[in-house]
């Protein structure tokens, strides 16, 4: 039997070592250096996947668990189109997408990109006042009441269905206080062969290829505050660590700080989730955070040009999809830019393999990718790796799943963009995890999930 084999061979290594000398001939054998690696064996937390590890406030840049490599956050204040005539946003949209080309571009290892744009539930007033209650005041009768209405005031501006009516949106769904914003995150991740190669360093690298691209939206009128470790914390941790009080201020971060065991990933990610596996197939994908119910909906390829400010452009008589969008609600968007020479042959790999090929999806490919091609040419459009897709928060599981419904039903509003369903999305764990700041590696994907969208 295989049992019986192992144990042989394991009394016919113990006797060989005892014979040699290598072992003492009486007594217990010492430990293996695989013994003692067991000993201190660990299961993965979630928190070790989020690569993230330090902040160095003199250059502005996150280290990595690697030791190597680095990135950056910032957040931007969005330029101010309300209201503005078609003409204008046209030209913005054509500006934007020549501060695109801007981005650092490399064949091997490229850069990623990632545009987080999060309609953040905002925190009850009254729970803030009353946790910051002198201690001299904290059973004072009039300070418990002016927290009562103020506890009271806010669920009214924040209530999922509204403070009042507004005819602009559907499902009956009201007016609210919303908290809209918009982060980015620039990194790459490169091997340290290579980098003992290159003159520069990776931070002075990043910091000079992101130079020209935020410039670029500065001129746009659209302003960026680079993100420090408190701030991430201050992003992640209310999302993916609610109820958590670890870094409350920044007096106490920069006393954390100081100690060597101190880990801002853990403090983005200091909930170890539940994934919650369950039966029906439109469940699946739910993580457990604490007292929080998430997942991540990934969308399906463009099905259409879309038009300008589908996303976040509202119309007289209609709210904007994201405005619909359900509280919570933090959308993702994963770009990988790289030189147009690889992608010009990617497309006529594409091409050559279409025209080998009779069927009409093989007709169809090829049209897609002459149009691609030519867009390119005529118009200096850039072709983009990109994924996109959502991550949804709520307090309850029963919550969350109508906050998913209400989403798909949003997004398909736009007329180019669409939800995978959650019971034909097989690598949904997947995608939660990779979709997460610093966390996409371009290698791996093109080797493994095959899952990025590639639209002009």
């Amino acid at each position: 039997m295989k049992v019986d084999g192992y144990r042989f061979g394991e009394l016919l290594k113990n006797a060989f070592l005892r014979l040699s000398g290598i072992a003492p001939l009486v007594g217990p054998l010492p430990l293996t250096e695989r013994d003692y690696r067991n000993l201190f064996k660990a299961e993965t937390s979630f928190a070790d996947y989020f690569p993230v590890q330090g902040f160095d406030a003199e250059t502005g840049v996150f280290s990595m668990a690697d030791g190597i490599n680095v990135g950056a956050v910032w957040e931007c204040i969005p330029a101010d189109l309300d209201a503005k005539p078609e003409e204008t946003l046209e030209a913005f949209n054509e500006m934007l997408a020549k501060a695109l080309l801007q981005l650092p571009q490399e064949a091997e290892n490229p850069y990623i990109v990632q545009i987080f744009l999060q309609n953040a539930e905002i925190e009850n007033l009254g729970d803030r006042l009353q946790r910051n209650l002198p201690e001299r005041l904290r059973n004072d009768k009039l300070s418990l009441d002016v927290a009562r209405i103020m506890r009271e005031h806010s669920d009214i501006l924040t209530h999922e269905l509204g403070a009042f009516p507004d005819s602009r949106v559907a499902q009956d769904k009201g007016w609210r206080v919303a908290s809209q914003k918009i982060y980015l995150c620039v990194y790459r991740y490169e091997s340290e062969a290579y980098w003992k190669k290159q003159r520069k360093t990776p931070t002075k690298k990043l910091l000079d290829d992101c130079g020209a691209f935020l410039g670029a939206l500065n001129g746009l009128r659209i302003r960026t505050k680079a993100l420090d470790g408190y701030g991430l914390i201050r992003w992640l941790a209310p999302y993916f660590s609610a109820g958590y009080e670890g870094v409350h201020s920044a007096e106490d971060y920069a006393q954390k700080e100081q100690l060597a065991s101190f880990d801002v990933g853990q403090e983005c990610f200091a909930i170890q989730p539940e994934y919650c596996r369950r039966s029906e197939a439109e469940e699946r994908g739910v993580w457990k955070f604490g007292e929080r119910y998430l997942r991540y909906l990934t969308t399906h390829g463009l099905e259409s040009v879309p038009t300008d400010g589908c996303l976040t452009l509202g119309g007289s008589d209609s709210a904007s999809p994201w405005e619909q969008m359900p509280p919570g609600t933090m959308m993702c968007w994963t770009i990988v830019p790289q030189p147009k020479v690889v992608l010009d042959a990617r497309i006529e790999k594409i091409k050559a393999s279409a025209q080998q090929a009779a069927s009409s999806e093989a007709k169809y490919t090829l049209e897609q990718a002459e149009v691609a091609q030519d867009e390119c040419l005529r118009n200096g459009q850039r072709i983009f790796y990109v994924q996109i897709g959502a991550y949804l928060s709520a307090p309850t599981e029963e919550t969350l799943l109508d906050r998913t419904l209400i989403a798909q039903d949003t997004l398909l509003k736009t007329n180019c963009l669409s939800f995978i369903r959650p019971a034909d999305d097989l690598l949904s764990q997947d995608s939660f995890i990779r979709a997460l700041p610093f966390v996409y590696d371009f290698a791996h994907d093109r080797k493994n999930a095959l899952r990025a969208r590639r639209p002009t």
